[in-house]
């Protein structure tokens, strides 16, 4: 009776603890819906263009006409170098429009951090951070080339971007935690490794040489039935072995190459996601460049969070809640059947836009009936799915395309 009694209190806590949340994602069976202020939101929306949330004027403008598209969500970047020009000191006046502009024309946010990596190249890190190479290292090619690309295994690059990052959240926290126009987080955009496939600076080097890190190597042994399968082949190709460098483990390749760069990118990330947790705890996301067209790693942004590596995101980033694959490339069912899985709810932050977007849609709001999370560029999105949401949905579309088309 004692057990019972305490199993329904701490049950009961923890309800409490969820309900004190704007917006959190929920388990329905296999299916997992976003909830905002306790109802289940289905997310009809599109994302911004890289550069237009950069000046007040641009939000001003653009939101209403989001509003007449009949979005109710928009995904918006937020640009560390606007929000510390000057090492030290924080301008929040663009985070601030757009969640006034939100609010005026009733419509939610999900916030993307441009912070270290964009694209995978650190193009909207600040200026004092880029002109300082000797404090804030760059990642280099295995010819000794520097890269416009911050190395991950420097913490003053760490230190920075987390420092900002968390400045950043705290406000969002101050302002937004009794309104919940924001409901999600994605953490920097696109993340990878172009040219090569890792990193070879010193420091990467050195960890590269070094053991695997018995956390990732417990994972793998508690979870081999579960493992990807090109994961669960490169490992069984070495003979499944439970300790050593990455080479020793996994093979000398490109591949292995990148399963290394994703786990430090991954740690990362996870540093910045327990930041974002400890201060405002809503549903965290990364976006992956896919590795399409029969590209290898480094020839497509290396050791993203894509579908072939998601044993090492969801050891590396627990925090993590979705792995999301950015659709430019033919193929989509496939790339949809990559992502749907029973530890991963789809959501597909951009996608190429297309006058058969539509289509698209509807094959994942009806045909797939699940647990997914479809962004179209644009175009129209969903989280929460069920057959009774199709005229509304139906409804949606043809007023976001009419109203595309008469502002084309």
């Amino acid at each position: 009776m004692k057990k019972l009694i305490l199993f329904l209190i701490l049950n009961c806590l923890a309800f409490e603890c969820i309900i004190g949340q704007n917006s959190f994602l929920q388990r329905q069976g296999t299916a997992t819906q976003l909830v905002v202020h306790g109802m289940p939101f289905l997310i009809l929306g599109g994302e911004l263009g890289n550069s237009s949330a950069a000046c007040p004027q641009d939000i001003e403008r653009i939101f209403p006409k989001l509003k007449r598209m009949g979005l109710n969500t928009v995904l918006v970047p937020a640009y560390w170098e606007l929000i510390e020009p000057i090492e030290g000191q924080f301008d929040f006046t663009l985070t601030d429009k757009v969640l006034q502009q939100a609010r005026l024309n009733d419509l939610k946010i999900i916030f993307l951090w441009f912070g270290a990596w964009k694209n995978s190249m650190s193009c909207y890190a600040p200026l004092w951070f880029k002109e300082n190479h000797k404090k804030y290292p760059r990642a280099y090619t295995q010819s000794g080339k520097p890269l416009e690309i911050a190395s991950a295994f420097s913490e003053a690059v760490y230190k920075a971007d987390q420092r900002a990052f968390s400045q950043w959240m705290q406000h969002i926290a101050m302002v937004d935690k009794k309104e919940g126009t924001v409901i999600m987080i994605q953490i920097e955009n696109e993340i990878g490794m172009l040219e090569d496939a890792r990193d070879y600076s010193h420091e990467a080097n050195k960890a590269f040489n070094a053991p695997i890190p018995a956390e990732f190597m417990t994972y793998l042994q508690k979870n081999k039935k579960a493992l990807h399968p090109q994961m669960l082949d490169k490992w069984e190709s070495q003979g499944c072995k439970k300790q050593g460098n990455w080479q020793e483990v996994f093979g000398a390749d490109i591949y292995t190459d990148e399963i290394f760069m994703a786990w430090h990118y991954a740690k990362y990330v996870e540093g910045l996601a327990q930041t974002a947790r400890s201060i405002y705890n809503i549903p965290l996301y990364v976006n992956a460049a896919m590795n399409s067209r029969g590209r290898k790693p480094g020839e497509y942004p290396s050791a993203g969070p894509l579908a072939h590596l998601i044993d090492v995101w969801h050891c590396g980033a627990p925090s993590i809640d979705i792995l999301a694959p950015d659709l430019y490339d033919n193929g989509f069912t496939d790339w949809v059947a990559q992502y749907k899985l029973h530890n991963n709810p789809l959501f597909i932050p951009e996608i190429r836009l297309t006058d058969d977007n539509s289509i698209r849609a509807f094959y994942i709001f009806v045909v797939l009936l699940n647990d997914l999370f479809a962004i179209c560029r644009g175009q129209t999105f969903f989280f929460y799915t069920h057959l009774k949401l199709n005229r509304i949905f139906a409804k949606r579309i043809k007023i976001g395309n009419d109203e595309r088309k008469r502002l084309s």
